[in-house]
C-alpha cells in the first residue's frame, strides 16, 4: 500500500538545470514549461512510496557452457569449467523521486509519459507532488567462468604402493576447490539508457577472483580439516569510469587489500566406546593468522564478507541417542 512521504528533489527544467541533458530544452518546453523558468521546489515535496500491482515478470538469457575432465591416469581427480553469459531484461527497479523526474524530461524523442505521470506540477509551475514505485526499468548483464576441482585418495593404497613411504598412512584425502572468475558485472538502472552503465566488477562484493577450498583428513573416529577462502582485492569507490572524475582520490584507502582466511577442525567420534557411543568431540579455530577486518568497512555491511571479529577459538561436544 501507498505511504506518504517527502522528498528531496531538483527540477531538471530550471534554468540552472536545464541543459544538463541535450533532450531537456525540447521536452521542458513540449511540457509548457516557459523559457527562463526558476523553479521553486524544495526539499517538502510531498509525494507517497508504493508497491506496483502492475509489475511483469523480469527476463533473463543465459548462455552457459561446460567442461568436465576425469583424466584416467589421476583416479579420484576432476576438473570443471562452466562459462556464464547472463542478462536479465525488466529488472524490478525502485526508481527514485529524482530519477522519476528526470526521465520524463531527458527522454529522446519526446516526454517520456510513463515517467511524466509519476509527478504534477502546481499552478505556479512548481513541482508539488511526486510517486515513487517499483517498475520493470532496469537491466543487468554479467559474464565469467566457475571452476571446480575435487581429489579423493585413499593412504591405504599408498601404504600398499609404497610400504617404506606411506607405510603407516592410513585413512582418506578429500579436497574441493571452487571458484569464481568475474569478468562482467553491469547494472543499468534503466534498460533504455545503455549509456548509464554502472560498473560493479572489481568493487565490495564483486570481486574479480574469489575462491573456497576444503581439504579434509578422515581415519576412522578422527576428522581434520582445513577451510580456506579469499577475496580478492576491491574497491571502496564506484569504479564506473567518468570523464575527468578519478573517484579513488575522494575515499582512504581506496581499495581493501586481498583477503585470505584459514579455518582448522579437529573432530573425534567414539565409535566402540560402551557409554559414550556416538559421542563427538570437536574443536578449532577460525581465521586462524588473525586476519582482521580492513580498515573502514566495520558498520557498511562488509562484515557479512569480511570476517569482523579476527581470531576465534571453539569446541563443543555432540551426543547422538
Amino acid at each position: 500500500p501507498a505511504t506518504s512521504t517527502f522528498f528531496t528533489v531538483t527540477d531538471p527544467c530550471d534554468v540552472n538545470n536545464i541543459k544538463q541533458d541535450p533532450n531537456r530544452v525540447a521536452n521542458c518546453a513540449a511540457a509548457g514549461i516557459p523559457v527562463g523558468f526558476e523553479s521553486k521546489t524544495n526539499a517538502s515535496i510531498d509525494g507517497t512510496s508504493s508497491g506496483n500491482p502492475n509489475l511483469e515478470a523480469e527476463e533473463a538469457k543465459s548462455w552457459t557452457a561446460g567442461v568436465v575432465l576425469q583424466p584416467r591416469w589421476i583416479p579420484g581427480f576432476s576438473f570443471t569449467a562452466d562459462y556464464y553469459d547472463i542478462r536479465i531484461d525488466n529488472a524490478i527497479a525502485s526508481i527514485s523521486a529524482q530519477n522519476i523526474i528526470n526521465n520524463c524530461y531527458d527522454a529522446n524523442g519526446g516526454l517520456d509519459a510513463g515517467y511524466c505521470s509519476l509527478f504534477t506540477r502546481g499552478a505556479d509551475g512548481n513541482i508539488n507532488f511526486v510517486e515513487t514505485t517499483y517498475i520493470n526499468a532496469a537491466a543487468l548483464e554479467t559474464t565469467g567462468w566457475d571452476f571446480q576441482v575435487a581429489y579423493t585418495k585413499s593412504l591405504d593404497e599408498l601404504a600398499m604402493d609404497h610400504p617404506t613411504m606411506f607405510g603407516g598412512l592410513r585413512g582418506r584425502v578429500t579436497a574441493n576447490l571452487t571458484a569464481n572468475h568475474l569478468t562482467k558485472l553491469n547494472f543499468f538502472e534503466f534498460q533504455d539508457r545503455p549509456d548509464q552503465v554502472n560498473v560493479n566488477k572489481g568493487e565490495i562484493g564483486s570481486p574479480e577472483w574469489s575462491f573456497q577450498s576444503r581439504v579434509n583428513y578422515s581415519n576412522g573416529p578422527l576428522s581434520v580439516s582445513w577451510e580456506a577462502r579469499f577475496q580478492d582485492e576491491v574497491a571502496r569507490f564506484d569504479v564506473t569510469p567518468k570523464a575527468g572524475i578519478n573517484p579513488e582520490e575522494n575515499v582512504y584507502p581506496a581499495y581493501v587489500r586481498a583477503q585470505f582466511y584459514h579455518d582448522f577442525t579437529v573432530r573425534y567420534t567414539f565409535e566402540d566406546a560402551p557409554y559414550a557411543r556416538g559421542l563427538e568431540v570437536f574443536g578449532g579455530v577460525k581465521n586462524a593468522f588473525n586476519n582482521t577486518m580492513p580498515y573502514g568497512l566495520s558498520g557498511n555491511g562488509a562484515s557479512s564478507i569480511y570476517d569482523l571479529y579476527g581470531r576465534q577459538f571453539f569446541g563443543g561436544i555432540r551426543a547422538r541417542f
